[in-house]
């Protein structure tokens, strides 16, 4: 048998496939003539691995021969050894399997009492968690009865809501119209007052003026310088008291404000006042 283990010029060849090949690669997927050169170079240590395999089988074969004698002479031996053992054992087992069986047997025992529990613990679970299913869809039930009945409640209540704010808006409607209507009379009734105060001024003016003409036509003879100086007064007095007429008139004229409470009796005192300052303005042209 050979002892000495030789690969001639491995190293050599191994250290130039590594040298040369391992910085072989390719540019891309497309890089086709990198490709060759890759698969030259991998034939190339294919072959160097096939010649290394053949070199070791033929190392291998006298080992091969020697320890197949080895064998040989230790089975003489052990054969009878394990015959001998085969019956121990045998004799062994008649006491160890009873006792694995008597312990399977206690095991299976254990492993069925185990499963019912388990089984048990299961059944109880599934019963309880169908309970509480049937308590919560219960609670819900109500829940649902409870959130219907304050829906119907709250729709009730807007309902009601809804038609007491359509009646105070109708009724801030009429009121506003009464109002407008009671605004309109006012005014109507103030125009129809002002025409008329202003119809009699005129007449008035024109019984005064005519009658002023036939004084001074009956007087003419008398004396003016005197008589003059008094009827310039009275003519002055005349002019200032229209003056005041129309001031007040004008005042009356405006278009009195829409107000309540307080406010209304204010503008209402207001009025009258400016209305008898009018009234005792125009007894005086008379």
């Amino acid at each position: 048998m050979q002892n000495e283990i030789t690969y001639p010029n491995a190293e050599q060849i191994v250290g130039d496939f590594e040298a040369r090949f391992l910085p072989l690669k390719v540019s891309g997927p497309t890089d086709k003539d990198g490709a060759l050169e890759v698969k030259a170079a991998r034939k190339e240590v294919r072959n160097f691995l096939k010649t290394v395999e053949t070199r070791r089988v033929e190392l291998k074969s006298d080992a091969l021969k020697w320890g197949q004698n080895v064998d040989k002479a230790a089975n003489k031996i052990k054969n009878p050894l394990r015959a001998i053992q085969f019956h121990l054992k045998e004799q062994e087992e008649i006491v160890s399997k009873h006792a694995e069986k008597v312990a399977a047997e206690a095991a299976r025992v254990k492993a069925e009492e185990e499963q019912a529990e388990r089984e048990r613990i299961q059944a109880q679970a599934d019963e309880n968690e169908r309970k509480a299913a049937e308590l919560e869809a219960e609670g819900l039930r109500l829940e649902k009865i409870r959130l219907d009945q304050q829906a119907a409640t709250q729709r009730a209540e807007k309902e009601r809501l809804d038609q007491e704010a359509a009646r105070v808006a109708e009724e801030g409607r009429r009121v506003a119209a009464e109002a407008r209507r009671v605004e309109a009379d006012q005014e109507a009734q103030e125009e129809a007052h002002r025409a008329e105060a202003k119809r009699i001024r005129g007449e008035k003016k024109l019984e005064f003026f005519n009658r002023e003409e036939a004084r001074i036509a009956a007087e003419a003879e008398a004396d003016a310088g005197g008589y003059g100086d008094q009827e310039n007064e009275d003519a002055q007095a005349l002019t200032d008291l229209e003056k005041a007429a129309d001031y007040f008139e004008t005042l009356l004229s405006v278009e009195l404000p829409v107000v309540t409470g307080d406010a209304f009796d204010a503008t209402q005192n207001v009025h009258s006042l400016i209305s008898s300052h009018l009234a005792a303005v125009e007894k005086l042209t008379k």
